[in-house]
């Protein structure tokens, strides 16, 4: 960031404009945004609004606001190096070897995995009221994203399962 310059600014310049994220901003409780989804909490009786937070809190690791739509932008504009350089998605995208020899999974940002040998590369989110997951398979360019608009529900292991058979449907066709 500049000298100055607020984080929501930065972002907002720098991620949601260079990857042409029209609907996404850092989170707020005040401002009235149109189509926003509200989050949720179950408990024993129902379900309940979220925990109202002051957004300064999670700061960076929870307080952005996005659609599905948007996502996709965002994971297209990794691919074009908009946001990263070629060098730097390197970099970000590379496993490395702690100290002890140890592989370590976690790039700079994103967690690389596999799906049948094939990898991946992933990341969630949650914050009160809100999951997500999204799972990328460069080797196919397949992007599968999913969102939860109540903390109950996680929904990762059906974004993996979608992207595991999407992936299993390129290499053997769909089945019948």
């Amino acid at each position: 960031m500049f000298r100055g310059e607020k984080y929501e600014d930065f972002v907002k310049k720098n991620i949601f404009d260079k990857a042409g994220m029209s609907n996404s901003q850092y989170a707020s409780d005040r401002r009235v945004i149109k189509k926003r989804a509200y989050g949720y909490h179950q408990k024993t009786d129902g379900y309940v609004n979220k925990t109202v937070i002051n957004f300064s809190v999670p700061f960076a690791s929870g307080s952005l606001m996005s659609t599905v739509e948007d996502m996709v932008k965002w994971q297209q504009a990794l691919n074009k190096n908009l946001i990263l350089d070629a060098a730097h998605s390197r970099e970000a995208f590379t496993k490395y070897k702690l100290n002890n020899g140890e592989e370590f999974t976690y790039g700079y940002g994103w967690h690389l995995k596999d799906i049948n040998g094939v990898p991946t590369r992933e990341h969630g989110g949650s914050i009160f009221g809100f999951k997500s997951m999204g799972v990328y398979i460069p080797k196919e360019d397949i992007y599968v994203i999913g969102f939860s608009n109540c903390d109950c529900n996680s929904p990762t292991q059906v974004v993996k399962d979608i992207a595991k058979v999407a992936l299993e449907n390129l290499e053997t066709g769909p089945k019948k």
